[in-house]
């Protein structure tokens, strides 16, 4: 619906991809090593009666006798709850490896780094580039609604979409012009039209020119289903994503 922004908020929350928390008790001691080895946990929580109070690490030094002198209290800055946004879990996790999520007053599931590469992340992620592409196709044809946009591209890149376009009407499927760029092509528009540069992107040419080539990598990956790691541990992708949300807001909300 135009005007009116779809909040991914609403539909993604840390509930789509936390895991139960595992936890043991005193008795466990002795098995302790083994879940960790078993189950390759990094972590596992420590209950005292029905209560889980805390957890241990991995890499904790423990004496089976005492597991409770190993045991670390949750930091409230780690704790989360069930409908906390999956992008804020997402920024979380840039700077901690870990999220507890409580429900009904106590904790009960984790969220690790491993997480990210679940479905809900990757649909959050590809449905708001997807979003911003959406926007800017309708915000070029409602500035050039003649296809003027073609003045902007190379004769390459505007043959290749009338060819497209003239497969898909050959097939009685109406759409503009505009709808059969790629994504390289949307943005070059935007970053052409000083207006478009000024008034929704906010950056200069050059940033923005840098942002989008990685906002179509990213693009790419996620739909050729590639591993997110690097783009978390290197490409702060979160802010890419933000950008790209923050784009998209201007255009609908102009």
């Amino acid at each position: 619906m135009f005007g009116q922004m779809v909040s991914f908020d609403d539909f993604f929350t840390a509930s789509h991809i936390a895991e139960p928390l595992v936890s043991v008790t005193q008795e466990d001691g002795d098995s302790l090593a083994g879940y960790f080895e078993r189950y390759n946990f990094d972590a596992v929580g420590f209950k005292e009666g029905d209560r889980v109070i805390g957890y241990i690490e991995k890499s904790a030094v423990f004496d089976p006798a005492h597991l409770l002198a190993a045991m670390r209290p949750f930091d409230i800055a780690d704790i989360i709850t069930n409908n906390t946004p999956l992008m804020d879990c997402m920024t979380l996790l840039e700077t901690k490896p870990r999220l507890f999520v409580m429900d009904k007053s106590q904790v009960s599931s984790i969220i690790t780094v491993s997480d990210i590469q679940k479905a809900a992340v990757r649909m959050l992620f590809f449905g708001v580039v997807t979003l911003f592409e959406s926007e800017a196709t309708r915000l070029i044809h409602e500035k050039y609604p003649h296809a003027e946009w073609q003045q902007l591209l190379t004769r390459g890149r505007v043959d290749n979409a009338a060819k497209l376009y003239a497969e898909l009407q050959g097939k009685n499927q109406e759409m503009h012009l505009i709808n059969c760029t790629q994504f390289c092509d949307k943005t070059e528009i935007l970053m052409k039209n000083s207006d478009f540069l000024r008034t929704y992107i906010g950056l200069s040419k050059t940033k923005a020119e840098a942002l989008f080539e990685r906002a179509e990598d990213f693009r790419n990956d996620l739909a050729h289903a590639q591993p997110l790691n690097v783009w978390f541990e290197e490409k702060e992708v979160v802010t890419l994503v933000r950008q790209l949300k923050a784009m998209t807001e201007r255009m609908v909300q102009r």
